[in-house]
């Protein structure tokens, strides 16, 4: 017999921010109240209940609590649980279907007014667009005034007709939902989807508990570190909010004497490593301690608390709707920060206790501290601990197994560590994780892995050009001369970081000030060393279609085109040494003039004569005075000059030579190179910055610098090394991220201004001898024999993505049904281009189109969807790297959910989930981590030769092992 269909939209009130807390928190709300309950049974006509008067009929409390009557709604998890705690019993979600996550496997948007629009419903059928305003008036607290007589609610009595009004709007919600149900009724929902969408209901419903003392303590202890912050902010610069973004901008403007575009993160931390040590950088440290938002975790943790002390709803059912992997809601559980620390216990313990004080004496960086110990806010029940386990390479494997890459099946048969084995792909000897050769393992993992975000700007002879546009008939800037390529190539979505401008994964090679070759980006963030930032070639500041035009773009590159930053200095002091030749640029213009507005023209330019505007941040703060010496090493293979001092000769007016101030004595490099012929090839002058060590970039050879240490300020002085000192805050987040292959002879190209190493497939001879191959004895043709074999070592993934490629191109031009291995079926219908998984799930690209690729210059796949930066209904490109991305990704999802229903059904009770990581509940004395790592692990029906394997550790608190 044939089920019923409830069609439900309720109106609620509640003194909780629904917003802010999620749906849990907000029926607890001692004031809650549901307002409206519109419903329909099947294709009756809608009806609404007045409850803020009326009682729920007796029929309808039987409707929802009958399993033969399936409940509907649009984001059914905020019905369900707000009638729930009407009804004072659970509302068992197999009752129940979401129109939101229909929508949503369909490639629609997430919003109900946005899904009516995207499907092009009738008028009478939308959401009505002055429903926002009516439920600002009802269902959330008012502010007292004198006109409303100081009440903080308003009642369907204070404005009878906007009550009238709300009910409209609750029916005409009920009409919306069910319309796109109907309409989208013909796309039949697999019976396991849903009970995918149950199971995600109970462990939301479940919750994970939280360690309040340790939650309440951070938040105290992060308010005390800003408290006595601002104080010794306002003690050395007078404001009177130091607070205040505004005023302390307008100090650290007058003390430089000059005007700062933006006060953010980025500029913060460029002064504090321009700026000598004094009053002005101890105030923008101060100013770095009280914008870190480490502690918002932990607020949004206690906002999403519930009266027994758990976090519910923290997790979006089928969130990404291309793949159809999970989102996280409120607390973010996908974005906690890393734990590295190994005293992790009594980190804790400290926090707890609350004694700031011998927490200030243990650790410098309290509000880095307060970041890594997130993760141990979420513990288990009591009596329980956790076991968190995660698919080992899930990714990888599930490409490998699909692709048919037969090599890379073989070494996951085998239980091998798959960048062992790239590694020995790459260098043709064996390598065993701390064992032989083990110290390539991590080339093989940067080879796997290493990779740059997206939107990176790269330096072009066609301008600066975001990664993901660069094309093989671009040239790169290698730091020396422009370079061919072999192209880009997409590494779908991994965990990066930003330091110093530039965003890429920590294992991608960057070069450094102070090292003679490329180490990893990771490193470089956790010891402050800086990233090589070389000389631009000129060609980067023209205009093309992705350039930022005018003044902003201007002062993007400024720190790239302004070599010449101080021209009195140059002009002046050097040009005994450096003036001796003129050094002319083919194709840059006079930049920045003060007189016209700087355009691109194929001229030489003399730069000792070219006119620069002020830069933005000069690189000294104050001019040397005649009688001020300065030291200029050379390194030993440039022009040979001995040590010396000069005194700078240029004379100044006596007004300006009273406000001079005696700077200490620094050594600027100074590289100038000697061709064969004995002439002047090049003349760098580095900058006048304090830095303890520089390289000259044609001889990777280190520069020491001397650095006055005796006026640092104690108190900000970290333990540790040197390194530690300049550690600064990290950004850790998701993005999508590229790489290219094969930047010239020295492997490396300038990506937002630094210089990093191309670390892509095919990395070329220069890529393993960066790598260190010529250490190992290997003669160029045995390198490249190395780079030959690789390049074929994976042929099979590079054949199923454009396998791909055509076959959604095909089933979009020719509405034919494509058929290729395991499964994977394109067929396109109903304005969709379908792509059915192995597991018969199917992932839809609505109202595809073949239209010419902005980045490739040919023919390419257009749908309609969610925009990534814009989060709009518009335009996207897709092709088949990405497509397979996308399937990869979602294959990778679907193997999660058995796991996680296998684990459920075998009495292990999830708690939460983080990317493709499992987190248990289990009572003490019960299970183990070897248990649950072999439930994962069973083969899949749908999947014959994918091989999955897990691992898990058991733990107090939630970290990373």
């Amino acid at each position: 017999m044939k089920k019923r269909l409830l069609s439900i939209d309720i109106e609620t009130y509640s003194s909780v921010d629904l917003g802010e807390c999620g749906v849990y928190p907000y029926v607890e709300a001692p004031d809650f109240q549901i307002l409206l309950f519109a419903y329909a049974f099947d294709d009756e006509p809608v009806q609404c209940i007045d409850l803020y008067h009326h009682p729920l009929p007796e029929r309808l409390r039987v409707a929802l609590m009958d399993p033969n009557i399936i409940k509907c709604a649009f984001n059914a998890n905020f019905e369900r649980t707000c009638l729930g705690k009407y009804l004072e019993t659970r509302m068992l979600p197999e009752q129940w279907r979401c129109t939101m996550v229909k929508a949503l496997t369909l490639g629609l948007p997430g919003s109900l007014e946005k899904v009516a629009l995207a499907m092009g419903l009738p008028e009478d059928k939308q959401k009505d667009k002055e429903g926002k305003a009516l439920i600002r008036y009802f269902s959330i607290p008012c502010k007292p005034t004198k006109a409303n007589g100081g009440r903080t609610r308003n009642l369907p009595e204070h404005d009878p007709v906007k009550w009238d009004k709300f009910i409209r709007y609750c029916i005409q919600d009920v009409e919306v939902e069910r319309g796109i149900r109907e309409k989208l009724s013909a796309h039949r929902t697999l019976k396991i989807e849903h009970e995918y969408w149950c199971l995600d209901q109970d462990i939301n419903d479940r919750g994970i508990n939280l360690d309040m003392p340790l939650i309440e303590e951070a938040i105290h202890t992060d308010a005390e570190i800003k408290e006595s912050a601002f104080a010794e902010i306002q003690r050395l610069t007078g404001v009177e909010n130091p607070n205040s973004r505004a005023q302390i901008k307008e100090w650290v403007e007058k003390q430089l004497g000059r005007e700062l575009e933006k006060f953010d993160k980025e500029i913060l931390a460029d002064l504090v490593k321009e700026l000598p040590d004094g009053t002005v950088k101890q105030v923008i440290y101060l100013r770095q301690s009280t914008t870190k938002t480490s502690v918002k975790k932990y607020e949004k943790m206690k906002m999403y608390k519930c009266s027994d002390g758990r976090a519910r709803g923290t997790m979006q059912f089928y969130g990404a709707s291309r793949t159809g992997r999970f989102a996280g809601r409120g607390i973010q559980l996908q974005n906690l920060a890393k734990n590295h620390m190994d005293d992790l216990e009594d980190v804790r313990y400290l926090i707890r206790s609350g004694d700031v004080d011998l927490l200030s004496l243990c650790y410098d960086n309290i509000p880095d501290v307060l970041s890594q110990l997130v993760r141990t806010a979420l513990i288990p029940s009591e009596g329980c601990r956790f076991i968190v386990s995660d698919f080992s390479s899930i990714e990888a494997r599930v490409i490998a197994w699909l692709a048919g890459e037969q090599w890379r099946l073989k070494v996951f048969e085998d239980g091998g560590d798959i960048y062992c084995a790239s590694a020995s792909q790459m260098f043709g000897v064996p390598v065993k994780k701390n064992g032989i050769n083990g110290e390539l393992r991590q080339k093989g993992k940067v080879a796997e892995l290493a990779c740059i975000a997206e939107g990176t700007l790269i330096s072009t002879d066609q301008g600066l050009v975001p990664i993901e546009y660069v094309t093989t008939d671009m040239k790169l800037w290698d730091g020396v001369e422009y370079v061919s390529h072999k192209g880009v190539i997409y590494k779908g979505k991994k965990e990066v970081i930003t330091y110093e401008g530039l965003t890429a994964t920590p294992n991608h090679l960057v070069w450094v000030e102070g090292e003679r070759g490329p180490i990893h980006f990771g490193e470089a963030a956790r010891s402050g060393k800086h990233i090589y930032k070389p000389r631009s070639s000129g060609a980067d500041i023209r205009k093309c279609k992705n350039n930022k035009p005018g003044k902003a773009l201007q002062t993007r590159l400024e720190s790239m085109l302004c070599t010449n930053k101080v021209q009195t200095l140059w002009k002046n002091t050097l040009d005994k040494f450096i003036q001796s030749y003129k050094r002319n640029f083919k194709g840059m213009s006079t930049l920045f003039t003060t007189t016209s507005r700087p355009k691109m023209a194929i001229q030489k330019t003399d730069s000792c004569k070219t006119t620069m505007r002020k830069p933005k941040r000069p690189r000294i703060s104050k001019l040397r005075r005649s009688g001020h010496k300065i030291l200029f090493p050379q390194c030993q293979r440039c022009l040979q000059m001995d040590y010396g001092e000069f005194g700078l000769q240029q004379r100044t007016r006596a007004g300006s030579y009273r406000q001079q101030r005696k700077l200490r004595a620094r050594k600027p490099p100074v590289c100038n190179q000697k061709t064969e012929s004995g002439e002047s090839k090049d003349n760098h002058f580095a900058g006048m910055e304090s830095r303890r060590v520089a390289i000259c970039p044609q001889h990777s050879e280190p520069l020491t610098c001397e650095r006055d240490e005796s006026i640092r300020d104690t108190r900000f002085r970290t333990s540790g090394s040197d390194q530690e000192e300049k550690k600064l805050e990290r950004n850790s987040k998701e993005a999508r991220v590229y790489d290219i292959v094969m930047c010239g002879p020295r492997n490396r190209y300038v990506a937002n201004g630094c210089l990093v190493h191309n670390c892509g497939y095919g990395g070329g001879v220069g890529s393993l001898k960066a790598f260190g191959a010529d250490k190992m004895g290997l003669s160029e043709d045995e390198m490249q024999k190395i780079i030959t074999d690789w390049r074929l070592a994976s042929p099979r993934i590079t054949k199923l993505w454009w396998d791909v490629d055509r076959a959604a191109k095909k089933a979009i031009s020719d509405g034919k049904v494509i058929n290729l291995q395991y499964g994977l079926r394109f067929a396109c219908f109903d304005n969709r281009l379908f792509i059915q998984l192995p597991s018969k799930r199917s992932l839809a690209y609505v109202n595809p189109r073949i239209l010419p690729n902005r980045r490739f210059g040919k023919d390419g796949i257009v749908y309609d969807g969610i925009q990534q930066q814009s989060h709009k209904w518009g335009q996207i490109d897709t092709y088949g790297p990405k497509l397979v991305e996308n399937i990869v990704q979602a294959i990778a999802r679907d193997c999660l959910l058995i796991a996680m229903k296998r684990l459920d059904d075998a009495g292990f009770k999830t708690v939460s989930h983080v990317h493709d990581e499992v987190i248990l509940d289990v009572p003490k004395g019960t299970g183990s981590d070897e248990e649950v790592g072999e439930i994962m692990g069973q083969p899949i029906d749908w999947a014959p030769g994918l091989l999955l394997r897990a691992d898990g550790y058991e733990c107090d608190y939630y970290r990373k092992d």
